[in-house]
């Protein structure tokens, strides 16, 4: 099916962008894996990308709409490449917050950057440049050090949106709003990044992983998509933001999964968004 996702994703850029080139070689394994063989040449780096295409504007709806918006974390990993090609193929918005590491030593990452950036389809936003090691508390300790991290993937990995879900942390932080902020060990770096214009997005439902594919079924997530509608406990009302992790996607099942998703929210008429659209005010209030 990935071949077919492939060649369905050179057919679909064509009118959009130019083909960076086949994607070759596998990805790492996980979240923090960075040990490739395979490094870029001093020439290669991501500050070096290609012109970005306008992206998609936000979609026509009347007040009563509900929103739904895809998000994926920690890629490029494998699935990225995936999730690139379905969103292509089945013309579906989609926002991936993006791990700076996972693109810094591997030409194979560097090519799913570009082909991320290059998708009109996609939001590309910031995951922080280490995922804080996948030791939390001592990231959150150093609140400095913490917000240089993701300023350092900001820049690195060439990031034009300011939209970061922080490592580890269900946090949001909008301009004028906020949820978890007093509890949150992560708050000082919040509030410093806030300074910096950033706003935190976090999530109202997880499509969790059983290994390398979705736990949940496509009808089982749509079934919760409806009750959190229907009971109005999303963070904004009307709009309920979905996360996910690349690597669920890697695998045909994980990918055959995904479309049917889309299928189902397309079906209740809920309209998928992409991330930079997400209302920064609440209008229930």
């Amino acid at each position: 099916m990935l071949k077919k996702l492939r060649m369905n994703y050179i057919r679909k850029t064509t009118g959009f962008v130019l083909i960076a080139g086949i994607i070759t070689g596998s990805l790492m394994s996980s979240c923090n894996n960075d040990k490739s063989k395979e490094t870029t040449t001093p020439t290669e780096t991501v500050s070096k990308l290609p012109a970005k295409p306008v992206k998609l504007p936000a979609e026509k709806a009347d007040s009563a709409a509900k929103f739904v918006y895809l998000t994926f974390d920690d890629g490029p990993l494998p699935g990225s490449e995936a999730v690139n090609a379905l969103t292509l193929e089945h013309k579906f918005k989609a926002s991936v917050f993006i791990v700076g590491k996972h693109t810094g030593n591997n030409r194979t990452s560097l090519r799913t950057l570009h082909d991320y950036q290059k998708n009109p389809y996609i939001d590309v936003c910031n995951h922080s440049f280490t995922h804080a090691n996948n030791n939390y508390d001592k990231f959150y300790k150093m609140a400095d050090s913490a917000a240089n991290d993701i300023r350092r993937n900001q820049t690195e990995s060439n990031i034009d949106l300011r939209i970061v879900r922080l490592p580890g942390r269900q946090l949001w932080m909008l301009p004028e709003r906020d949820l978890n902020m007093k509890v949150s060990s992560a708050a000082k770096t919040a509030e410093l990044l806030k300074i910096d214009s950033f706003k935190i997005i976090g999530w109202d439902i997880e499509w969790a992983s059983k290994g390398s594919t979705p736990k949940e079924t496509p009808e089982d997530m749509i079934a919760k998509i409806d009750d959190l509608f229907k009971k109005d406990m999303t963070f904004t009302r009307n709009h309920l933001v979905v996360l996910s992790h690349d690597p669920m996607f890697q695998k045909p099942e994980g990918q055959a999964a995904l479309v049917k998703l889309v299928e189902l929210i397309r079906a209740r008429g809920y309209v998928i968004e992409n991330i930079r659209h997400y209302p920064d005010k609440d209008i229930a209030e």
